[in-house]
C-alpha cells in the first residue's frame, strides 16, 4: 500500500459506518489541516486495487480505469453515506498506486 493512498481503507470487508468517525479515527485532514468534505473508501482486496496498474485496467486520461466495478464507500462530512460498485480511476507509478482520482 503506497502513502498516497493509505486513507483509503482497502481491506477486503471493511465495514464504514460512521464516517465523521472513520474520517477523525484515520486523521484525514484537507491540505490546509481542516476536516475534508468527502473521503472516499475502497473496500475491495489491495492486491485487486494493485492489478489495476497491469492487468485488471486500461489507461485513462493519464489515469487506469479498473475492469471491474470496486464497492466504494462515500463518507461526506457529518455522516451522509453513499455506498456503490463503481469502476475505479488510479493514478500508478512503477507499477503501484499512487493515487485515487475518482470512479464512475
Amino acid at each position: 500500500e503506497t502513502a498516497a493512498l493509505k486513507g483509503n481503507k482497502q481491506d477486503k470487508g471493511c465495514k464504514i459506518i460512521h464516517c465523521t468517525q472513520e474520517i477523525k479515527a484515520r486523521g484525514i485532514v484537507d491540505p490546509r489541516g481542516g476536516c475534508k468534505g468527502l473521503n472516499t473508501f475502497i473496500t475491495g482486496s489491495v492486491d485487486n486495487i494493485r492489478f489495476i496498474c497491469s492487468v485488471a485496467g486500461t489507461p485513462y486520461y493519464g489515469y487506469r480505469i479498473s475492469y471491474a466495478s470496486f464497492p466504494i464507500v462515500d463518507c461526506y462530512l457529518y455522516n451522509t453515506v453513499g455506498r456503490y460498485n463503481r469502476r475505479i480511476i488510479i493514478g500508478c507509478r512503477n507499477g503501484l498506486p499512487v493515487h485515487f482520482e475518482g470512479s464512475q
